[in-house]
């Protein structure tokens, strides 16, 4: 019998795929599940992969990771930990994160949206359809996301995010999600893909429209490595992340005015060591279409949560600034100018009331950090209010404004201290109202506490910055006190110290601190002129 007649060899078994140590398998569905978007999109394929699905894409890779991979991460520089807030990750799981953010990589977009976008249903319906078809198709923002997939597949990436398609805003609860996680996506995403649709080089910047939206300041400032495309879908540099292009991020800083250090810092862990009123003074000048818009693009910037609700309009705002002083109760909140909101006197409508950060006034705090909102107003615990009185006046005739000077009440320098002058910019409305008033008080915010307990610390030779305030009667609590709104910010500055007081070794003085309350627009609304 021939040979190739005789019994066959069985087939050797099938290789079996690789498996994930248990416990690390759990971290990246953890992971994806509490960590990315909902959906992303296939950048070979055009089509939508959503978050449930996002392991299998990573399945291969995922399979490779092992204990030792993250013990030898261990040792990285630069672990995500905080210490002067307080806060302390277990270097394990910190570096079990950071190895499961360079296997689960996606691509992220940031855009000036055009008036046609493809929605979430658009490309739903693209479905089957190749790239090359998808493009014949020329739909006016379908040919820019099929650029955007194409540049994002030849970087080496899968998977890519889109806020123009990757989110159905017709599904509440989506939106809601998107809104309050976007600067997580945003940082946690291995790379921005940044299309500037009106600049061919860096001379462009000053007249680029994505410098001035509200929404693309975050996704500037979230993620760890971003890369810019010119108009033409051109890379701006060769490098890998263009964090690293020192020229580039200069022409950043200076369009946009926020600080380099900042721009080509790891802010994914949140903006670090910059105060409020720098941080909203980044976004003074940005506009969004929708008003509430220009409140809910800073929630992943300060970390804070209120609700979403499309509708209510310039509501939004002083929400925010509400859970801002809930939250950080820094004094440099209340560094704002111009209209003040409905909801309350001593908060702003918009982020544009945020005048240009002034470093040099900013040192100290709100005595011990002591101020909340109230049932009777705005709780402020402040050093003596400083009794002001009228002294001059002069119109400025191309503004339509006046400014107005108020000056220290003299018997103010034996137990408060010698004070400058005070400037106002205002209107004519609040005009009569500062010159017929007896009761105008300056209401320092950013004194030092003092080492003496329950005392704040002044120094004579400073600037600092104050409210404007007048009494319209008492409550249980004590003085409630209105806020007169100004086109600038109020500085007054101190000179010398009370009389037959000792200066300290630093050339402060401290005086007995205050509790001050300024009343609730139901309570104020009628009585404060326009």
């Amino acid at each position: 019998m021939p040979r190739w007649f005789g019994p066959r060899k069985s087939s050797p078994p099938p290789i079996e795929p690789l498996q994930p140590l248990a416990h690390i398998a759990d971290a990246f569905r953890h992971y994806i599940s509490n960590h990315i978007p909902a959906r992303l999109i296939d950048t070979s394929k055009l089509t939508f992969v959503e978050r449930d699905a996002v392991y299998d894409v990573f399945a291969t890779e995922i399979a490779q990771v092992t204990e030792e991979d993250v013990q030898r991460r261990i040792g990285t520089v630069g672990i995500d930990t905080d210490p002067e807030a307080g806060i302390y990750i277990p270097l394990r799981k910190a570096a079990l994160r950071e190895t499961i953010r360079d296997v689960v990589k996606y691509a992220i977009f940031s855009h000036r949206w055009t008036a046609i976008e493809p929605s979430y249903q658009d490309v739903s319906a693209y479905r089957g359809l190749s790239l090359g078809r998808q493009r014949i198709t020329k739909s006016v923002g379908l040919a820019k996301l099929v650029q955007l997939c194409e540049t994002a597949r030849a970087l080496g990436y899968k998977l890519v995010w889109s806020d123009t398609c990757c989110i159905n805003k017709t599904n509440p609860a989506e939106l809601n999600e998107a809104i309050h996680a976007m600067f997580k996506w945003y940082a946690h995403a291995h790379l921005c893909i940044v299309h500037l649709s009106a600049s061919s080089s860096l001379a462009d910047f000053e007249r680029e429209l994505w410098f001035t939206r509200g929404w693309t300041l975050q996704e500037l400032l979230a993620p760890r490595r971003i890369k810019f495309y010119d108009q033409g879908w051109r890379a701006f540099t060769t490098l890998a992340n263009d964090k690293d292009d020192l020229m580039l991020m200069s022409a950043l800083s200076d369009v946009t005015g926020i600080p380099q250090d900042v721009v080509v810092a790891d802010n994914s862990r949140g903006i670090r060591g910059r105060g409020v009123w720098e941080i909203m003074s980044w976004a003074a000048t940005r506009k969004t279409t929708r008003i509430e818009d220009a409140a809910y693009c800073l929630y992943g910037l300060f970390d804070v949560h209120p609700t979403i609700a499309y509708g209510e309009g310039e509501k939004a705002f002083p929400r925010l600034v509400e859970a801002i002083v809930e939250r950080y109760h820094t004094w440099d909140v209340f560094a704002w100018s111009g209209q003040a909101s409905e909801r309350h006197p001593a908060l702003p409508c918009s982020p544009a009331c945020y005048p240009r950060w002034d470093a040099a006034m900013v040192s100290g705090e709100v005595g011990m950090t002591e101020f909340a909102l109230t049932p009777h107003g705005l709780r402020l615990t402040s050093v003596p209010l400083i009794p002001m009185v009228f002294a001059s006046e002069a119109r400025d005739a191309d503004r339509g404004s006046f400014t107005v000077t108020l000056r220290a009440r003299s018997d103010t320098a034996m137990t408060l201290g010698v004070y400058g002058d005070v400037t106002v910019v205002c209107g004519s409305g609040r005009l009569r109202h500062i010159r017929d008033a007896v009761d105008l008080h300056a209401c320092i915010l950013n004194y030092k506490p003092s080492r003496r307990s329950l005392r704040g610390e002044l120094q004579a030779g400073r600037t600092y910055v104050c409210f404007l305030l007048y009494i319209k009667g008492r409550n249980a609590e004590g003085s409630t006190w209105l806020k007169v709104a100004t086109d600038n910010v109020l500085r007054i500055a101190c000179r010398g110290v009370p009389a037959g007081t000792s200066e300290m070794e630093d050339g402060g003085f401290d005086l007995p601190l205050t509790t001050t309350y300024i009343r609730a627009p139901a309570q104020s609304q009628a009585t404060l002129p326009v």
